[in-house]
């Protein structure tokens, strides 16, 4: 995407590049700041039918516990390692999530890959298995995630205190998901 972008931005200096599936006007500023998550959404839409559905019960009702101030219970539900006590953590735990989103989506093979997490073939279908499993929503929010994640634990290292295997950070469990809203 880099290289593109330089094109972009530098004409007379870069005669061609090429971003294969980078959001690039995006990025520039250029293009629809919101067609790349409508992307990841139609990509989890296309998987399995009431995935997205799904998760958006579940987003809606860890929105509805933080309105009533039921950290605990968000806490507990999405098995987090360090007790939700704010509104800045409920942020972070939606980013964390949307990352985690995003990069199953870009890393949707029908093989199993490794070069960004360990990831199972079909990736998005497995998500959509996991959410769709449970009866609460959050529940499967939080097995979805730790599809991702492919860490030893049944918590979700989403807090950089948080301990993952071995006495690495979650950044050990999960390199890719350390962008926006993980640290």
């Amino acid at each position: 995407m880099l290289s593109a972008y330089m094109r972009m931005k530098y004409p007379n200096v870069v005669d061609g590049a090429l971003a294969a599936s980078a959001p690039v006007l995006s990025v520039a500023g250029l293009g629809d700041p919101t067609q790349f998550f409508r992307d990841v959404t139609a990509d989890f839409q296309k998987s399995i039918p009431g995935c997205v559905t799904a998760v958006r019960r579940a987003f809606q009702q860890i929105r509805d516990l933080f309105l009533s101030g039921a950290y605990d219970e968000i806490s507990s539900k999405m098995a987090t390692c360090n007790k939700i006590s704010s509104k800045e953590d409920v942020y972070q735990l939606f980013g964390f999530a949307r990352n985690a989103f995003t990069m199953i989506a870009m890393m949707d093979y029908p093989y199993k890959t490794d070069f960004m997490g360990h990831l199972p073939a079909n990736p998005v279908k497995v998500g959509c298995e996991q959410i769709l499993a449970h009866t609460d929503p959050i529940q499967g929010l939080a097995a979805l995630v730790a599809s991702f994640l492919q860490c030893k634990r049944s918590h979700l290292w989403w807090q950089p205190s948080c301990d993952c295997s071995g006495g690495r950070s979650w950044h050990g469990c999960a390199p890719s998901a350390g962008g926006e809203g993980g640290s």
